[in-house]
């Protein structure tokens, strides 16, 4: 299956929503050293997001992986690289989220109750 996806970019900061139900806090520390990171070796990826009105019924742009990242590059003043993925519902979001964190900072059992307590 080919997907394709094209990186867009923007400095519009208030274009982003997070999904404060299912995502993990922001940690500054984390932020922080995402900022060390993007000052020595620039941005390496986008930030993963979704169009959709489920969590509010107002149509946005949320952020689905990488919240740290745009953290850290909003405080930076640097635009955001993203991409959009589609999800029909929240539990493909929830999915896609917890597929997208494994494979780099793996979610702990108390992000996936989280994540889906917000499904019963």
């Amino acid at each position: 299956m080919k997907i394709d996806l094209k990186i867009k970019y923007t400095k519009d900061y208030n274009k982003f929503k997070f999904i404060e139900s299912i995502n993990r806090s922001v940690d500054p520390k984390h932020v922080q050293k995402m900022v060390e990171s993007v000052r020595t070796m620039g941005v390496i990826r986008p930030i993963i997001c979704t169009i959709t009105n489920i969590f509010d019924g107002t149509k946005g742009c949320y952020i689905v992986d990488g919240q740290h990242l745009f953290n850290a590059l909003a405080a930076e003043g640097l635009e955001i690289p993203y991409v959009l993925i589609t999800a029909g519902d929240e539990c493909e979001i929830v999915h896609k989220m917890a597929m997208l964190n494994n494979s780099s900072k793996s979610w702990t059992l108390m992000n996936y109750v989280n994540a889906f307590k917000m499904q019963i």
